[in-house]
């Protein structure tokens, strides 16, 4: 026959366990949701981040531009690149980063080039002008930003193949039409663009000032057609805000 008394000790050992159990639970969960520095940080503004062959790369203006974490150490990649990065990808196995630069590694790029773990490499001549986002969508490269020309007439946007540039549709348009952001949205290309603030004059009496905004959200559609939708924002008091479709 067992003893129940030996029941009781192991109970009452288990319970005087389990508020060390608890406490051990809880500084787990706490590390693990705290924040850390990463090395000794970077010395310059970062723009973008991305992970690639599983190192942290982080991207941004001067000094430096361009950098990869090795788990010690910022580093830099290839000799880096010679302006502000703005946007960083993985496509195709390849690093890609877009900015503000026309060099990388001593190679002549053009705002855009991508690195395949030895050396930096240019874009069938890249963009006119700055890149500002990247995202890959349906196996391209999509790219936008503040060029007219991707190796061929673009308008703010653009898609890489992996061998030649190609616009979408009639791109962005207008004077205002820069691209500043781009994302995978339902399986479908969203960019989004904010064209322009202006003032204008009160429309009622009590308001000394009235500010109206103008966002365009833009996307390229299953039909590979460019499609666009504007909201106003208007504003007559900082207490207030009110939309207008």
């Amino acid at each position: 026959m067992k003893n129940p008394l030996l029941h009781v000790q192991r109970l009452r050992n288990i319970l005087l366990l389990l508020p060390l159990l608890c406490l051990v639970l809880f500084t787990n969960k706490a590390v693990a949701q705290d924040w850390s520095a990463i090395g000794n940080g970077l010395p310059f503004w970062t723009h973008a981040v991305c992970e690639y062959n599983g190192e942290i790369i982080a991207g941004g203006e001067a000094p430096g531009f361009l950098k990869r974490f090795d788990g010690i150490n910022w580093v830099d990649i290839g000799g880096g690149v010679d302006g502000q990065v703005n946007a960083l990808t993985v496509y195709n196995g390849e690093l890609i980063a877009a900015g503000q630069f026309v060099n990388a590694g001593g190679i002549e790029v053009m705002f855009i080039a991508k690195w395949d773990g030895i050396e930096w490499l240019d874009l069938e001549g890249g963009t006119n002008s700055t890149v500002s986002a990247l995202t890959v969508y349906n196996g391209n490269l999509i790219a936008g930003g503040y060029f007219t020309d991707a190796n061929g007439p673009a308008n703010y946007i653009a898609q890489w193949d992996g061998h030649a540039w190609s616009a979408l549709g009639a791109g962005a348009g207008g004077t205002q039409g820069q691209v500043l952001a781009l994302t995978v949205y339902q399986n479908e290309v969203d960019c989004r663009r904010i064209l322009y603030i202006r003032r204008r004059k009160p429309s009622q009496p009590h308001c000394q000032m009235e500010w109206h905004y103008m966002v365009y959200i833009r996307w390229w559609s299953c039909a590979n057609t460019l499609c666009s939708h504007a909201v106003w924002l208007k504003s007559c008091s900082r207490s207030r805000l009110s939309l207008e479709r």
